[in-house]
């Protein structure tokens, strides 16, 4: 028999993908839609048409004893929303099969002008959505492990970088430098000596780890701006790094005055050899 309170609009009901219930007070079943009814019938159920007759609450009972936590959650909801008439709730939970995953939203809301009906509940499934949600997870926590391989790899390089210029450094220092001072003793002619000194200049710039943070954080530099920057950075007055590199004092400060403009040194009191020498504590 259709218990149905008769100005419930239940062909709009049974329009419905979503699994619906309308319960009284008590929680008993007073109709289902067809979504209800198929569902039943698709997974075996065995009991009265559509559970029309049933308590839900008492099912959800019969659902924590065999093992379904949530179940408790939502009879102790319901029975709130059924003794007040007021107020709704909703709960996601999970109804996986051993063959597929599957997930489902229930809601629940009081209904009022329809007596004896007293609350609907809907089971909507939101597999797809569930799924979807999944495979973000799944491509994000792939998207981190590749992060994490690349910071290693990046890391591996910076450290083979790091031991490759050591290792250069190191040829040059103990077998090239003493081969040029070896050979300095035999040059006769001024010019040759000063070629040699341009080769010892340059093999020494090439290892120098401070000229090449220098050069990091300072592009554009010119060649002969580096050089004014190790002199100063070693404590050479103007008219020293003048005598050793043969200009005049006033190139020396336009030298100096580039340098000041290039790493950011915009008042007088701010010493372009204090910030040559924090260079060296930059890697």
């Amino acid at each position: 028999m259709d218990r149905t309170p008769a100005s419930l609009p239940t062909p709009f009901l049974d329009c419905l993908s979503a699994h619906v219930a309308v319960l009284d007070a008590s929680g008993t079943i007073l109709w289902v839609n067809r979504a209800w009814k198929e569902y039943g019938r698709d997974n075996g159920y065995r009991g009265p048409d559509g559970a029309v007759g049933l308590n839900y609450l008492h099912e959800c009972s019969r659902a924590v004893l065999r093992g379904t936590p949530a179940a408790k959650v939502v009879r102790e909801a319901l029975q709130k929303l059924l003794q007040s008439g007021a107020g709704e709730f909703h709960l996601p939970y999970d109804c996986h099969s051993p063959d597929r995953k599957r997930w489902f939203l229930l809601r629940a809301f009081p209904i009022q002008g329809y007596p004896p009906a007293r609350a609907v509940v809907s089971h909507e499934d939101v597999t797809e959505l569930m799924l979807a949600r999944e495979e973000l997870e799944s491509q994000r926590a792939r998207l981190e492990r590749m992060n994490l391989v690349l910071t290693e790899l990046l890391d591996r390089r910076q450290q083979d970088r790091a031991a490759l210029e050591e290792a250069v450094a190191e040829n040059v220092h103990r077998r090239l430098l003493p081969l040029v001072d070896s050979l300095r003793g035999r040059l006769r002619t001024k010019a040759a000596r000063d070629l040699l000194d341009r080769l010892e200049k340059g093999l020494r710039d090439m290892t120098s780890p401070f000229l090449r943070r220098l050069g990091q954080s300072a592009l554009g530099m010119t060649p002969r701006e580096l050089e004014v920057a190790e002199l100063v950075r070693n404590g050479y007055s103007s008219k020293e790094i003048a005598e050793r590199l043969h200009i005049s004092e006033k190139a020396v400060a336009f030298h100096r005055g580039n340098l000041r403009r290039k790493l950011g040194l915009r008042h007088r009191r701010e010493s372009l050899r204090v910030r040559l020498l924090a260079l060296d504590q930059t890697e």
